[in-house]
């Protein structure tokens, strides 16, 4: 009856369980409200950064599409010029010269 062998080996098992005082809750619940208004201020300088970049782009657009108006009409003046002097060596109005010059 004393002796270990009988036995066998021993096994030891340990349960444990801890739980929080209801202040504890309250620090939780704290620290989760912080996390989702960080989250939200998070997103809303994010979708101003968006906002702010989709601004800017369309500006660069307009800008751009001024500028492409502009060389537009300009080459249009000078095909009129060109072709106007065209039209005056084939007259005779001007030498080759005058025609190369402005052409």
């Amino acid at each position: 009856m004393g002796s270990p062998d009988v036995i066998g080996n021993r096994t030891d098992i340990n349960i444990k369980q801890s739980f929080d005082f209801p202040t504890a809750y309250g620090y939780r619940r704290q620290i989760a409200d912080s996390r989702n208004l960080q989250a939200d201020l998070e997103y809303q300088r994010q979708r101003k950064d968006v906002l702010l970049n989709a601004r800017l782009l369309c500006a660069d657009l307009m800008y751009m599409n001024a500028v492409f108006e502009e060389c537009e009409k300009r080459l249009s003046h000078a095909q009129n010029i060109a072709d106007a002097f065209q039209s005056m060596f084939e007259k005779g109005e001007v030498s080759i010269l005058n025609l190369i010059k402005r052409s």
